[in-house]
């Protein structure tokens, strides 16, 4: 197939899905190539098209089906919880005490006098947790781009995305959710100028704010990974010296966990692997095991128990059958006979393996010379297009290209990654943590695949 027939083919798969499906242009990632498939049936880390067709499922849908897909011990714990207690609203039960009981023991060991309260979205989450730390520390929230925190209207700036939400109303927003002299977004502009060492530039221009505005600031909201951009990940050092800073200041320091932590990463939570300790931290996605939309903010009880009642009122958060299916998760990573944080970081290790040895460090892409890189910690493994030198510029067309057309190699194999980055120039594999040797071994022989019929095509 010619270049142009070939661009024309995955033009074809952006598609979006057929309008008799009354779906809103919203509801799907219309950029992706398997946008329009139809999938009907998952077991482990495989899934099942309309078709038949048979695909491995490297994207967990953002770390959310960690544990693959019809986990049987958490089909059961929903089957009979769900023949026994389903929900009560704002009051306790057995399984939402033994959830929060277990959180605290777990994941916030080092929280001192740990609480949790829990949420039906990890966006509802970042919100309380940030509603905590300015009314327990009042002042400024600080967030660092290119964080994702949700897209709800509380969280919309602290996700970068108040100006689209502006723009989509007429103009007519000042900005979205909290007022913008209360939320202050640094590193906008440093993540494209800085390249690899785009950290060291935000680390900077955080000195500059911290030294002259640290008693208007009320906490830092943190990404231990930018999860959602690609699994973007700064060294540890940057972790801990936001937390000396932090610290120093008497800043509280918020860790956005929602994706890194359960397990993703090797351990109950990045920030701990990268040897740091929030004040708060934020836990959800994977922790309904894929079943039922849960998420907590973990904190001290100073802190969570500031809150009015009325600011922590949720219908549906905290029910029986969430933290039923939350316990069986917490308990499936607490297992020492399952070993979940040693076998994230084998996959993770497999997977970073095959796309170094099946892509090369430097190839020529339509004319113009591109460097790649291989990174990721636990089970992730995050393959970026850059620039000769490093250097982000303009608007990366051929790098993202080259990532959009990887991504559709990797669809024509039936496998699943997620086309992501600031710029859309990488392609993140996240495989379920209990993945077995087989799904392994079948989803490393269509990345080989995938890469070989990349390079053809260049």
């Amino acid at each position: 197939m010619g270049h142009e027939a070939d661009k024309e083919s995955r033009r074809k798969l952006h598609v979006a899905p057929d309008t008799s499906t009354g779906l809103a242009q919203g509801a799907f990632r219309a950029h992706d190539p398997w946008a329009a498939v139809e999938f009907v049936r998952g077991a482990g880390a495989r899934l099942w098209d309309a078709d038949g067709n048979e695909w491995i499922d490297l994207t967990c849908s953002f770390s959310v089906t960690n544990w693959g897909h019809g986990n049987v011990a958490f089909c059961q714990a929903l089957h009979e919880q769900a023949t026994a207690l389903f929900h009560l609203t704002g009051q306790q039960d057995r399984w939402r005490n033994a959830a929060a009981r277990k959180l605290c023991q777990w994941v916030g060991r080092d929280i001192p006098d740990c609480r949790v309260l829990f949420h039906s979205s990890g966006a509802r989450a970042i919100e309380t947790a940030i509603r905590a730390a300015t009314c327990w520390r009042p002042g400024k929230v600080l967030a660092i781009a290119p964080g994702f925190h949700g897209t709800s209207w509380g969280t919309c700036r602290l996700s970068g995305l108040d100006e689209i939400l502006a723009a989509a109303a007429g103009g007519k927003l000042a900005g979205a959710g909290v007022p913008r002299d209360q939320v202050v977004v640094v590193g906008n502009s440093l993540v494209a100028a800085a390249g690899r060492c785009w950290w060291k530039a935000v680390q900077g221009e955080l000195e500059a704010l911290l030294a002259h505005d640290a008693a208007h600031i009320s906490a830092l909201l943190v990404d231990p990974a930018f999860s959602t951009r690609g699994f973007l990940t700064p060294p540890a050092s940057f972790g801990r010296w936001l937390r000396q800073r932090t610290t120093e200041l008497g800043i509280l320091m918020i860790a956005d966990e929602v994706q890194s932590g359960l397990g993703r990463c090797g351990d109950w939570l990045l920030s701990r692997r990268q040897g740091w300790n929030p004040d708060l931290v934020v836990v959800g996605k994977s922790l309904g095991g894929g079943i039922y939309p849960i998420a907590a903010t973990l904190g001290p009880a100073a802190a969570l128990d500031a809150l009015p009642g009325a600011l922590v009122s949720e219908t549906f958060a905290g029910n029986a059958l969430g933290c039923r299916l939350a316990c069986a998760v917490l308990e499936l990573l607490a297992n020492p006979s399952k070993k979940i944080f040693a076998r994230a970081t084998d996959l993770g290790r497999h997977l970073r393996r095959t796309l170094r040895c099946a892509v090369p460090g430097e190839l020529m892409w339509r004319g113009r010379r591109l460097l790649t890189q291989v990174e990721g910690v636990g089970a992730v493994a995050a393959l970026e297009f850059v620039p000769q030198g490093g250097q982000v510029e303009g608007d990366n067309a051929a790098e993202q290209e080259a990532a959009a057309d990887f991504a559709y190699r990797c669809f024509q194999e039936r496998l699943r990654v997620h086309w992501s980055g600031p710029k859309r120039t990488r392609c993140v594999l996240l495989s379920p943590l209990t993945m077995d040797d087989e799904e392994l071994d079948d989803a490393m022989e269509r990345l080989h695949e995938a890469a070989r019929q990349f390079l053809h095509h260049r």
